[in-house]
């Protein structure tokens, strides 16, 4: 009788924790358009830093909402993430763009402050050099 007052206080703790531990987790959709916007710098490659945007959309994957929310984003310049990984002078990996036009297809006609879409973009910064991203922008 005496120890049930501390499992209460015990399980009380663990839930509060849960509680923190959640709250933490908060969901911040400018998270991709941050690593889209910052592909490369001097600590890391291209390719890690395509991988890392894949892990992201991976954590992911699940909620649309959530995804969603994060592709359609606007930050700088009201760019979305799709403007950001195109505008890199770099050649973004045919996966990731297609995933990102899969999730949330209406990004493809977002326009940004200067009202430039997501194709000007890839046409400016050397994404149009793969004629498979430039045909999935399109469609």
């Amino acid at each position: 009788v005496m120890r049930f007052p501390r499992i209460i206080g015990i399980v009380s703790k663990m839930a509060s924790k849960t509680k923190k531990s959640k709250l933490s987790e908060t969901f911040k959709p400018e998270e991709l358009y941050d690593l889209c916007r910052n592909l490369i710098t001097p600590a890391t490659t291209y390719e890690e830093a395509y991988d890392s945007i894949r892990q992201w959309l991976n954590r992911n994957k699940d909620d649309n909402t959530r995804l969603k929310k994060a592709l359609t984003y606007q930050g700088e310049y009201n760019r979305t993430p799709l403007h950001r990984i195109l505008n890199n002078n770099t050649q973004p990996p045919l996966d990731i763009i297609q995933t990102f036009i899969n999730y949330a297809p209406e990004a493809v006609k977002v326009r940004d402050q200067f009202g430039s879409l997501p194709i000007h973009s890839a046409c400016f910064g050397g994404a149009s050099l793969e004629v498979e991203v430039i045909q999935a922008l399109v469609n």
